[in-house]
């Protein structure tokens, strides 16, 4: 370790203090969907839906912890600072880069500890906080933002937490417009670009000037419109970069949810109600089975002659005196038929064998009353759409003479 990166001063994601202290900059969270960042300044307070905080009762408390509002009917979390919940709770200035897409990019152009960047298009800062702590206080980031308000506020944050050169940080910040004034001149050539620009292909060539070409370099570029896309694949492959590729990061979130399994004695009743069901539905099958047969073994009655008819039409006329005694229907027996006798003896057996059946289900299963729950998860309601897409391009290196 050299004698500058001794004294150098500690960024925000660099704290070593377990507990929370004066001037600290915390990540309040509130909901998943609401972080705030504050710097702890004694005599402030901070006032949100869930109640007012004081900051002096953050103080000597540890990072992480629970802090309860002054009236204890609210609380939130303060949480340590990290870039991925900077990019969270940061000022917007511009459309940002979420850490799907950053992390994706980080590996892809294989940023790791010591790496030379360019960014051009410093916008809110979000990439630039999360390549900061990647290349560490070995590498350098050199940033541009051709807006002159948004690099002033950009140079104030990174001055603030400990990240810009002035202040012993990896990146050096520029207000210039590179498509048409180029990147300048750099004391050293980078292992990467990253182009943020509403048309990264006037700036390739510049690009492909600053890379370091003893080596494999790497190139993307973050393009909304699918026309950008293909105007930058044009210049790369016109300027000789290799391996083109386009990706797209698409994330679906999903939320924890706790399910209540089924009871083991709520699966023995529904067997139940089902054996119970069938044996209902077999002797009401048995039973309609005999009125046929019944009904099939009755002699078929001869036809009425012309004076019977005649007398049963006076039964509703006039003459009728006397009204013949309705006879209950007689049950017959089977006489003998082997037929018969075995369908009635099979009938038997089965309402034997259902019942014997639904006896040995409730002695075989007792009822078991233990809950079990399950944690799963579901996709989330709202699940964030398209952001941009990510042109990859690799420069090969020079031959050696």
């Amino acid at each position: 370790m050299t004698q500058a990166e001794e004294v150098r001063p500690s960024s925000i994601f660099d704290i070593r203090s377990g507990t929370i202290q004066s001037g600290d900059t915390v990540i309040v969270y509130q909901s998943r969907d609401n972080l705030t960042a504050i710097v702890v300044t004694p005599g402030q307070q901070l006032n949100t839906r869930y109640g007012e905080f004081p900051h002096s009762d953050m103080i000597d408390i540890p990072f992480g912890s629970k802090c309860p509002s002054r009236k204890g009917n609210g609380f939130t979390y303060l949480l340590r600072p990290t870039p991925e919940l900077w990019t969270l709770a940061l000022p917007h200035r511009t459309q940002i880069l979420y850490h799907p897409d950053i992390s994706f990019v980080t590996s892809q152009l294989n940023i790791k500890p010591g790496s030379y960047v360019i960014e051009a298009g410093t916008g809110s800062g979000s990439f630039s906080h999360s390549i900061a702590r990647t290349i560490g206080p070995g590498g350098k980031l050199f940033s541009f933002e051709f807006h002159e308000e948004r690099h002033t506020k950009a140079a104030a944050e990174f001055q603030a937490h400990g990240l810009l050169s002035s202040v012993g940080g990896p990146i050096q910040l520029a207000h210039r417009n590179v498509i048409r004034d180029g990147f300048g001149d750099l004391d050293v050539k980078v292992d990467s670009v990253f182009l943020d620009l509403p048309a990264p292909w006037d700036a390739l060539e510049e690009s492909k000037r600053v890379m370091n070409r003893s080596q494999l370099s790497r190139i993307c570029c973050f393009s909304p419109c699918i026309e950008q896309v293909q105007k930058t694949c044009q210049t790369l492959e016109s300027l000789g970069f290799s391996d083109i590729i386009m990706f797209e990061t698409l994330v679906r979130t999903h939320e924890p949810v706790s399910l209540t399994m089924p009871k083991v004695d709520d699966a023995v009743r529904r067997i139940k109600e089902v054996e119970m069901k069938k044996q209902a539905r077999r002797e009401r099958q048995i039973s309609e089975s005999k009125q046929r047969r019944q009904v099939a073994q009755k002699p078929s009655s001869p036809k009425p002659t012309s004076d019977e008819r005649n007398t049963k039409r006076g039964l509703d006329g006039a003459d009728a005196t006397e009204e013949p005694e309705l006879k209950k229907p007689r049950e017959e027996k089977c006489n003998g038929s082997p037929v018969c006798a075995k369908s009635e003896e099979m009938d038997t057996v089965i309402v034997e064998d259902t019942k014997s059946v639904v006896t040995e289900t409730d002695q075989a299963l007792p009822e078991v009353q233990q809950t079990v729950m399950l944690e799963t998860s579901k996709p989330a309601g709202m699940t964030r759409g398209h952001t941009s897409f990510l042109t990859f391009a690799v420069l090969l290196p020079l031959p050696k003479p």
